[in-house]
């Protein structure tokens, strides 16, 4: 399968005519037919806004990942045995 960028270098290299009928064209542009049949193939020729993320799915998102859990744990840890478990005057937050 081409890129997009390959398709148009050959496309320039190609002789105009033949360019034309590789892609079913001509000067004058589509016939009406095939502009149906490619809206049937493809779909409309608009563009789609996707539905944007709220603040708090991309800042969970954001801190949930492998790392930072164990950064947590080890914070949790640490709080248990430094602070909690920790005889009274001996505490070290």
């Amino acid at each position: 399968m081409q890129t997009t960028k390959e398709r148009l270098i050959a496309a320039l290299q190609d002789a105009e005519t033949r360019t034309l009928a590789t892609y079913q064209s001509s000067w004058s542009g589509l016939t009406e037919d095939q502009v149906e049949e490619n809206r049937d193939s493809y779909g409309e020729n608009v563009l789609t806004k996707g539905q944007d993320d709220s603040i708090w799915k991309r800042i969970v998102e954001s801190i949930i990942n492998p790392f930072t859990v164990i950064l947590l744990l080890i914070a949790l840890v640490s709080l248990v045995t430094n602070v909690w478990l920790a005889k009274p005057g001996e505490e070290d937050p």
